[in-house]
């Protein structure tokens, strides 16, 4: 476990910098569900799973930091050349305790962007609304299955922090291990990839202006930078098998996923804001909300607000005399703006 020789670059701690970035991600990404969440359960009124599944995210992710703050206090972010037998011990136990939090974070984050996609598709879409599915099942059972294999791949399971233990334990090869990392977190940047870009294939078969097209289309699309970190950090994996220096090794990788899980939420609470930022547009023009600018497009069909109480009601179809030819495609629209400025 400790190194031969001293490593290049000496004692380092790169432990002031890294709860740095740590924690003020952690406050951005705070303030960014703090705002979705009042704005789903106040202004709107209506919180969804793709709500809960965010805040679940947020919990597991201040678990993981609290996690990695005491472990980076420890000498978790310094070579382990330079720690005691008992310290490094006492890390590798400490980081490997901690991934299982990380892991799920980055999975509930995924499935709550594609509940919300989920919302805004409504009854449309079938063949859409199976490959969203796939993807929330394929996503948590893989996430599942990673932390299974964490915690199983030696037996007796603290062979993995106790080199007496680790001395008539049966484990699973270190390259077994990077192989299965590899294939889970490439998957998981196609799933961002995925979840960044079918939002533009919904919203270029809806019936409105171009702009306001492309500007829904950029909202629900950033989690193309999800997708930027998932790839990064999975070219950081192969380093983790380095356990020769495993404390030094996944500092970059506890740095990427961290950067993912953050973006995930932020990308994720952008696009349900629009009720709040068209309030605070408004105030000391008119009193109370107005509808987010999404919404104040006037379509074929007529009043807004006969057509939100229809989908309100849970008819969810217009009558067929008041039907426009192009009536599925206005439905559509009309669900959309629904889900982005009053549900």
């Amino acid at each position: 476990m400790a190194l031969l020789e001293s490593p290049a670059g000496g004692n380092q701690n790169r432990a002031p910098g890294i709860l740095a970035l740590t924690w003020i991600a952690f406050s951005i990404s705070l303030i960014a569900v703090a705002l979705r969440m009042f704005t789903r359960a106040v202004i709107v009124r209506h919180v969804g799973l793709d709500d809960v599944f965010i805040v679940v995210t947020l919990v597991l992710l201040l678990t993981f930091s609290v996690i990695w703050t005491y472990y980076a206090s420890e000498g978790g972010c310094r070579h382990v050349y330079y720690l005691s037998a008992a310290r490094q011990a006492l890390l590798i136990k400490i980081n490997w305790i901690s991934q299982p939090f990380c892991i799920m974070a980055i999975a509930t984050g995924k499935m709550s962007v594609a509940f919300l996609i989920l919302r805004i598709l409504g009854v449309a879409g079938i063949w859409k609304r199976r490959v969203l599915h796939f993807t929330i099942y394929s996503v948590f059972l893989g996430a599942t299955v990673d932390i299974i294999l964490t915690f199983t791949q030696c037996i007796p399971t603290r062979a993995l922090w106790t080199p007496s233990a680790a001395l008539h334990a049966k484990c699973l090869s270190p390259a077994v291990l990077t192989t299965f990392a590899l294939i889970i977190s490439s998957y998981f940047a196609a799933v961002d990839l995925l979840l960044a870009l079918l939002p533009i294939a919904i919203i270029k078969e809806l019936n409105m202006k171009r702009r306001r097209k492309i500007v829904l289309s950029a909202v629900l699309s950033l989690g193309v930078f999800a997708a930027v970190c998932a790839a990064i950090k999975t070219t950081k994996l192969v380093s983790e098998s380095s356990r020769n220096d495993f404390t030094w090794a996944t500092v970059d990788l506890v740095v990427w996923n961290v950067n993912e899980i953050n973006v995930i939420i932020v990308a994720a609470c952008i696009p349900t804001l629009q009720p709040l930022l068209s309030g605070l547009e408004a105030t000391g023009r008119t009193k109370g909300y107005r509808r987010s600018e999404f919404s104040d497009e006037r379509i074929e069909l007529g009043n807004r607000s006969e057509a939100h109480a229809v989908r309100r009601s849970g008819i969810g179809r217009v009558p067929r005399h008041v039907q426009s030819p192009n009536h599925d495609s206005i439905q559509r629209t009309i669900d959309v703006d629904i889900c982005m400025s009053a549900v």
